[in-house]
């Protein structure tokens, strides 16, 4: 019998992953308290710009104590990350 290519079915999780982010200031010391927005990259294929490009799934989180930031239960693919600091 010739193998045939595995399918996914409806309702399968296609890929998940996490992402963990820290934040150093210049002198390498921990940013805690950092705004953290994590998104998508939008692709160019119509598909990608249906789904609503970079704002679908966007996510915000704090850094902590450490300057670490980790999202999780993202889809799988390239994500856009922004931080922002109010102190340094």
């Amino acid at each position: 019998a010739v193998p045939q290519p595995a399918s996914i079915r409806a309702g399968e999780p296609r890929g998940r992953g996490a992402l963990e982010v820290r934040l150093m200031d210049a002198e390498g010391f921990p940013v805690a308290g950092a705004r953290v927005r994590g998104s998508p990259d939008p692709g160019t294929s119509a598909d990608d710009l249906l789904r609503g490009g970079d704002r679908a799934g966007a996510r915000e989180l704090a850094t902590d104590a450490r300057g670490l930031a980790r999202f999780e239960d993202l889809e799988t693919g390239p994500w856009r990350l922004e931080a922002q600091s109010d102190s340094r």
